[in-house]
């Protein structure tokens, strides 16, 4: 039986659809865990010079350049939308 390898030459994009989907995604996963963190430590405000201002500042350029940007740096993107998600995670935690 002859399996076909996927070609991993090609760059992956992503359709404009499938952009508007992950936006929406990362919008809601970002907004929850803003919530946890405003929960935990007990501040309800996002002033122009706390951390969380800096977060949401931060999500909303790398959000700009996912919907706006290149479609083959949406991966690029999303994977640092993810990691600025879990970073705002992490440090409510600590």
């Amino acid at each position: 039986m002859n399996v076909r390898k996927p070609n991993t030459d090609k760059p992956v994009s992503l359709t404009p659809e499938q952009i508007k989907t992950t936006v929406s995604f990362l919008n809601r996963s970002f907004r929850e865990v803003a919530d946890e963190y405003k929960s935990r430590t007990g501040l309800n405000s996002n002033t122009r010079g706390s951390t969380l201002y800096d977060y949401q500042t931060d999500f909303a350029y790398i959000i700009d350049k996912i919907q706006r940007g290149p479609i083959f740096f949406a991966i690029q993107n999303i994977a640092e939308a993810n990691d600025l998600i879990g970073k705002l995670s992490r440090q409510q935690k600590e």
